[in-house]
């Protein structure tokens, strides 16, 4: 029994699911990672906020929830970076890639509701 040969467009085919199973990997790996961070952070913010109102460590205590908020807001980016990691393979299984990548294009090339509100308030400031 031979193996039927793959043409350019088959291996091109493979080639772009690989990317889309090594981006989805890849946000996977990055989420999990900042989420065992950001629990580290909690756990680092609530075993020292049960110590006493010591000066020396309401610095720290400042500082340790500094982290674990950046890490919280980490946690977020890349949950919506797997979301939409996500959708994009489903689409591709579902074979509605395209339609999937030129909504994600138009949502993207849409002006933002807090830039308008900025403009507003922007505008609404140079009338006073």
């Amino acid at each position: 029994t031979s193996r039927p040969t793959s043409t350019s467009s088959d291996g091109k085919k493979q080639r772009e699911e690989d990317q889309s199973a090594v981006r989805l990997r890849r946000a996977w790996r990055s989420f999990s990672s900042s989420l065992v961070v950001a629990a580290r952070a909690a756990e680092k913010v609530a075993k020292n906020s049960t110590g006493g109102d010591n000066p020396s460590t309401t610095g720290s205590i400042a500082k340790d929830k500094k982290d674990m908020n950046d890490a919280l807001e980490t946690t977020l980016r890349f949950r919506g970076e797997l979301i939409r990691q996500t959708a994009l393979c489903e689409a591709k299984l579902r074979g509605n890639a395209k339609e999937t990548e030129a909504l994600e294009c138009s949502m993207r090339s849409q002006p933002s509701i807090g830039v308008k509100r900025k403009r507003d308030k922007l505008s609404s400031k140079e009338f006073i």
